[in-house]
């Protein structure tokens, strides 16, 4: 099945799949995040942990955590969050919002 790129929310993995979260569906992809990340468009597609992608469109907000971290909340009430060792990706998108 074919999925436009500007439609997949966010991506996570599992095991050796990645798993694209379309308009609350998910699709099971045989690759790595690493590879699928050198794949997509760096304005377009954050990466904010090791195992997840954010479509910089789909983010409502941003907000900074205490311990160094930012929790993340997509335009459909997805919480996620993000890890320290992302977190200069992370203020990038900041400010290029």
């Amino acid at each position: 099945q074919l999925i436009p790129v500007e439609a997949i929310d966010w991506i996570g993995n599992r095991r050796n799949y990645a798993v694209l979260h379309v308009e609350g569906r998910r699709h099971l992809v045989r690759s790595t995040l690493a590879r699928l990340e050198s794949r997509l468009d760096p304005q377009q597609f954050v990466r904010v942990h090791r195992s997840m992608i954010v479509n910089a469109a789909r983010i409502r907000t941003v907000q900074p955590l205490e311990d160094g971290n930012f929790a993340i909340v997509l335009e459909d009430g997805t919480d996620l969050r993000s890890s320290r060792a992302y977190r200069q990706r992370v203020a990038e998108l900041i400010r290029a919002r």
